[in-house]
């Protein structure tokens, strides 16, 4: 069993379009608010997010960052 997720790419002339939707969430933990959220707000309505084209626009909508360290 694996992760499955949708996506959908229009090529224009001057960039590509990015949507895509996962029919569950981010998260494995049921109590977290991104377990199910995708499943419930877009894939349940048959609805996708955009992407972010750009460092700028991703930046908009991050919510916490983690420092991964290595040895």
């Amino acid at each position: 069993n694996g992760s499955m997720s949708m996506v959908l790419m229009f090529f224009h002339p001057e960039r590509v379009e990015t949507y895509t939707c996962i029919p569950w969430g981010q998260s494995a933990d049921p109590e977290s608010p991104h377990h199910m959220d995708q499943g419930r707000k877009l894939y349940s309505q048959r609805k996708f997010k955009k992407i972010a084209e750009s460092r700028e626009s991703l930046m908009k909508n991050v919510t916490r960052t983690v420092l991964l360290e290595t040895d």
